[in-house]
C-alpha cells in the first residue's frame, strides 16, 4: 500500500527531510533491501511511500543516529582543530587550554560509560 506523506507546516517537512535521510542512509548502508529501493518517491507535493518500508526503517533510524551524532567523531574533529590552531603561536595558549578541557570532558565520558557498562 502508498501513503502519501504532503508537506505542510515547517515541522511536518523537517520530519519528511529526516524521514528521507534516514530511508537514503538505509539504502547506502545496506540496512533496507534493494527490492525496496523504490518504496519512497519524491513528488512536487511530498513523498509517496510504501508501508512495505516501514518495518526496515526502525534499525535504519538508531543506526543513523548513532552514526551521525557519534560523540568520539565530534571530539575527535574538535582535537584535530585545536591541534591546528597550536601551530599559529598567537592562538597557541588558547588552543592549549581547549585540549586539556576537551580531554578532561573526555575521561568524565569514560568514566561514566565504564559505570554503564557494569550494570
Amino acid at each position: 500500500m502508498k501513503v502519501e506523506l504532503r508537506m505542510g507546516e515547517w515541522m511536518i517537512n523537517m520530519g519528511l527531510v529526516g524521514l528521507y535521510r534516514v530511508f537514503e542512509y538505509g539504502q547506502k548502508q545496506g540496512i533496507i533491501h534493494d527490492e525496496y529501493k523504490n518504496s519512497m518517491v519524491i513528488q512536487p507535493w511530498g513523498i509517496e511511500l510504501d508501508t512495505n518500508v516501514l518495518p526496515q526503517l526502525p534499525r535504519a533510524y538508531f543506526l543513523y543516529l548513532l552514526d551521525e551524532y557519534r560523540v568520539a567523531r565530534r571530539e575527535s574533529e574538535k582535537l584535530d582543530t585545536y591541534m591546528e590552531q597550536a601551530k599559529k603561536e598567537e592562538q597557541f595558549k588558547n588552543a592549549v587550554s581547549s585540549i586539556k578541557k576537551t580531554m578532561e570532558i573526555g575521561k568524565k565520558v569514560l568514566k561514566v560509560l565504564s559505570e554503564l557498562s557494569g550494570i
